[in-house]
């Protein structure tokens, strides 16, 4: 199953919390696309990795794991915007002078796009493609086939 012309049903993100404090808001992204089934998105050291989910990934609060290492799950409503547009394309931002290191994707709907960054281990969300990053990378077609 691949996700390039689906539309996005909803995005989840897994969280990490140290004896209850904040360390990321999001290390793991679930994307639902329309035919139901669920993937998921981390970029580490330097490679970006989707997978298809077996299950839904189901939303678990910070109160209800008790573990001093906690991983939340939870709907990411600041990307309700995406939620119906149809994905067009996949790129991945990789490192000018090392292109073979993939620092964030950027995902084009039919209207508008994403960009995901990888940042210390967490990633963070950007509206449009990441001008900030483009002076020290460049947006290259996405090899994983999933996409």
């Amino acid at each position: 199953m691949e996700i390039i012309g689906h539309s996005i049903e909803e995005f989840r993100t897994r969280a990490f919390y140290i004896d209850k404090s904040l360390v990321f808001p999001c290390i793991l992204l679930f994307i639902k696309i329309d035919k139901g089934g669920w993937f998921s998105l981390t970029i580490d050291e330097g490679k970006c990795i989707v997978s298809l989910e077996e299950s839904e990934p189901k939303s678990i609060s910070l109160h209800e794991i008790t573990d001093s290492f906690a991983y939340p799950i939870q709907k990411v409503d600041m990307l309700n915007k995406y939620a119906g547009r149809k994905l067009k394309n996949v790129m991945e931002y990789r490192l000018t002078k090392k292109d073979d290191l993939c620092i964030g994707i950027y995902l084009q709907f039919d209207s508008g796009g994403l960009s995901i960054i990888e940042n210390d281990g967490g990633l963070s969300f950007f509206d449009g493609v990441c001008d900030e990053i483009l002076n020290e990378s460049q947006l290259m077609s996405s090899y994983d086939s999933l996409w």
